[in-house]
């Protein structure tokens, strides 16, 4: 029989997330459902294309259809009869999702990304254990992965005292103005720079300002970077553990000199939401901002790299520990598919996957890190040819 999936949104990180789960084994049927049909149609073209490639994969079938992420008819059309819903669609429509999965008595897994949206899906606990079904936020590379890989360190440790995650989507050579290429929507960036940031510090869950706390990390072979506090990257881990650990944090890693200039563009108005009156009409800096810099920041044919280190530091028999994990990924070659589209794509297809076969803690709503058992995760996530490190070795001190 087989397993029918559908991807909500037909956009970069959807489109990955599509063809990995219709190359994978026991797939009977991929839908990509977009309110642009012609993105989706277009998208499922290459789709086919790549699968010619593979051995075996063309009994796949795949479809695309028309539905407005907006509009609780057409999705419930477009969900109904399939054992997992993977929403690609913005943050803001994951809530929607999140239901309309539910009523249909679907799986469920999502980007995330926006902690406030992924605390309302996780409300629906009750009734997804009810109905049987499992919903899923943040299943992307941060919320997601990263997590996952906390959740996977702190198993291995008698004692936990702290979490320290680095991720950044980077351009493999960084370019003027920003020394940064959009790797995915410029709303949502900006909404992780400048919102509400969650840590864990001194045992307890408290909210920080975002876009502060810049320090500097090495990491070869990229050398020295900028790390600062974003929003949504922890997700509710922060929540999770805070009974567990004195410290919890998640920070965003750039090349130098991207914080100063970030930090100008903020100062000076050019992110505001307040209109402003330009030659007799009305402007919002920050919409004009990102329409503007949206193309700007594009750089198409520019090559982009996920780097992502997550240190777990703890107690075993006595001894101070850290377990660490590092993940340095590249666009494929082969695919064409991007470092982000790939590790954030494959990231919630996996976990779209585990849902369908049952490969998780039971029903209800939870995040990655609470709702799957992380090793299985890991060995899945390198089955897929993702290379990452697990060091554990002795710690001198803690700080």
């Amino acid at each position: 029989m087989g397993y029918k999936y559908v991807v909500l949104g037909a956009g970069r990180q959807g489109v990955a997330a599509a063809y990995d789960l219709a190359k994978s084994d026991g797939t009977a049927s991929v839908a990509l459902v977009d309110k642009d049909l012609p993105s989706a149609q277009l998208a499922l073209a290459r789709i086919r294309k790549l699968l010619a490639k593979e051995d075996g994969a063309q009994k796949t079938l795949l479809k695309a259809v028309q539905a407005d992420a907006g509009n609780e008819k057409q999705l419930k059309k477009a969900v109904k009869g399939r054992h997992v819903v993977l929403s690609a669609l913005p943050y803001y429509c994951n809530e929607a999702a999140a239901k309309t999965a539910l009523a249909c008595r679907a799986h469920y897994c999502d980007l995330g990304g926006e902690t406030r949206a992924t605390r309302n899906i996780l409300k629906l606990d009750a009734a997804a254990r009810t109905a049987g079904v499992s919903l899923v936020p943040d299943c992307g590379l941060a919320p997601g992965l990263s997590n996952t890989l906390a959740a996977g360190g702190i198993e291995q440790m008698e004692i936990c005292q702290s979490v320290k995650i680095y991720c950044g989507g980077l351009p493999k050579h960084p370019k003027p103005p920003l020394g940064y290429k959009l790797v995915y929507n410029l709303e949502g960036l900006l909404e992780s720079y400048f919102g509400p940031a969650y840590v864990v510090a001194k045992g307890e869950v408290k909210k920080i300002e975002s876009f502060s706390g810049l320090e500097s990390v090495v990491i070869d072979p990229l050398g020295k970077l900028e790390a600062f506090f974003t929003a949504g990257g922890s997700s509710t881990a922060p929540w999770t553990f805070q009974n567990r650990l004195w410290g919890y944090q998640y920070k965003t890693l750039r090349y130098p000199g991207h914080y100063e200039r970030m930090k100008l563009i903020r100062d000076m108005g050019l992110l505001d939401r307040r209109p402003i009156n330009v030659n007799g009409g009305s402007v919002v800096p920050r919409d004009f901002f990102i329409r503007h810099a949206s193309s700007v920041l594009k750089f198409p044919d520019d090559e982009d790299i996920v780097v992502l280190r997550v240190t777990v530091c703890g107690k075993n028999n006595t001894r101070n520990i850290e377990v660490v994990y590092d993940l340095l990924e590249h666009a494929d070659p082969e695919t064409g598919f991007s470092a982000m589209e790939r590790t954030t794509g494959y990231a919630a297809a996996l976990v779209a996957k585990l849902l369908a076969t049952g490969s998780v803690r039971g029903s209800g709503a939870a995040t990655m890190d609470c709702a799957l058992w992380p090793r299985r995760f890991l060995e899945g996530f390198r089955q897929k040819g993702f290379r990452i490190t697990e060091t554990i070795r002795k710690k001198v001190s803690h700080h």
